[in-house]
């Protein structure tokens, strides 16, 4: 499950869309650096409304019915269940978005403590999380989906986002309802050496912090072996 990420350059992960989509998105005032996106923060997404890609702000958490309500928003939804599960269908059918992004984080437990690391597309590239969105309250709420770990993060978790770039973006947010064969190509896990990973310094683990200290790496890195 991932349930924190960067979008600390929000210009550039917005240009990756308009590049994937071949549509300008208008420009929103309130759009900000993010280091630090965790579970109910409003962050912005782009959907398509009137069949066009809209960029709108939405909060993070997809809302959870009947029992275990209690334990608060879905930030992921299962590639594997989505499509069949209740909660999540007809969003998946007809309420597919975008999340763009810069990168994720995920934390690897060692020594009794858990220590941070941030997984970026090889080069520092922008790219966006496949996600869905629930029109259940008059709020947008959002979660995006996860597949099975690449090689690059199951040394610290079994899952991972699903990331989409270039094409696969296009065909994510197309109206209507995906075939297998489009599902199973966009959801599956990208190659090994598609992601880098940088340990970096605990203060990024509390969701109170923000700002460009989150990325300060561990020092001294070499301290922590990822696949030790």
């Amino acid at each position: 499950m991932c349930v924190r990420y960067t979008l600390h350059n929000p210009e550039a992960a917005l240009s990756s869309v308009t590049r994937a989509l071949k549509f300008d998105l208008a420009p929103a005032e309130w759009l900000q650096p993010r280091y630090n996106v965790a579970l109910t923060s409003r962050v912005p997404v782009v959907a398509l409304e009137q069949g066009k890609p809209m960029l709108v702000q939405a909060r993070w958490g997809f809302p959870r019915f009947g029992p275990g309500a209690e334990t608060g928003p879905h930030a992921n939804a299962k590639s594997e269940t989505a499509r069949t599960l209740r909660t999540f269908a007809s969003s998946v059918k007809t309420r597919r978005c975008l999340v763009p992004a810069n990168g994720f984080y995920e934390w690897q437990g060692r020594e009794g403590k858990k220590w941070p690391f941030l997984f970026q597309v090889e080069g520092g590239e922008s790219f966006s999380f496949a996600g869905i969105w629930s029109d259940a309250s008059d709020e947008l709420q959002f979660c995006f989906l996860t597949t099975g770990a690449n090689p690059d993060v199951s040394p610290l978790h079994h899952r991972m986002p699903v990331i989409l770039q270039g094409d696969a973006c296009a065909v994510w947010l197309q109206p209507g309802q995906l075939n297998d064969a489009e599902w199973e190509d966009l959801t599956t896990p990208p190659p090994a050496g598609t992601l880098t990973a940088t340990a970096l310094d605990p203060f990024v683990s509390s969701t109170r912090n923000e700002g460009p200290r989150c990325h300060e790496p561990l020092k001294p890195a070499a301290q922590l072996d990822l696949f030790g």
